[in-house]
């Protein structure tokens, strides 16, 4: 008899551990750089209003976005089940002061412009394949260790290769 304020109480404690803590992983830059966000978080990253589900895409250490089919297949074979889904009307920034460590968006083969009328796409919106992953009212904090850890194997840059499933790099032309 938790109630619903409880639970809900319960969820976002869940979820805001999940993303501070995806946030920690990091990967080395390139050129010796300071270390870079392994996962790209949509959304806010620590909010109280936060829903009990995050959005996001992992990087490989070559710069490119790895899939999230790819994500979503290899987390099946490891029993955790995430989702897949489109962020519409995401804005590109123009500001390099608000693109700093962020992802380069514009040049991955997963995000495609919005169609609004008009051809420029640095002014426009873009829509973005993410994964996703939801937090049921009986998730507890070993679902979401588990995911953090399963998203932590990325780190690993065989982990990938182990799984026998390619990468989308963030330069490469759409083919099709």
């Amino acid at each position: 008899m938790l109630g619903l304020n409880k639970t809900t109480l319960r969820l976002r404690f869940l979820i805001n551990w999940l993303v501070t803590s995806l946030l920690q992983l990091r990967v080395p830059g390139p050129n010796g750089e300071d270390n870079l966000p392994l996962v790209h978080i949509y959304g806010p990253k620590i909010k109280y209003e936060r829903g009990a589900a995050v959005a996001f895409n992992v990087k490989d250490r070559n710069r490119g976005l790895i899939s999230p089919e790819v994500v979503q297949k290899l987390a099946e074979s490891h029993g955790i089940s995430l989702g897949v889904g489109i962020l519409s009307h995401i804005r590109i920034l123009d500001s390099p002061k608000q693109q700093r460590g962020a992802f380069n968006l514009e040049d991955t083969t997963l995000c495609k412009p919005m169609e609004n009328g008009r051809h420029d796409v640095r002014s426009g919106f873009i829509r973005v394949e993410v994964v996703t992953a939801s937090l049921g009212f009986l998730t507890n904090f070993d679902d979401v260790y588990k995911l953090w850890a399963f998203v932590a194997k990325f780190l690993n840059p065989a982990f990938i290769k182990e799984g026998g499933l390619p990468t989308v790099m963030e330069d490469a032309e759409a083919q099709g």
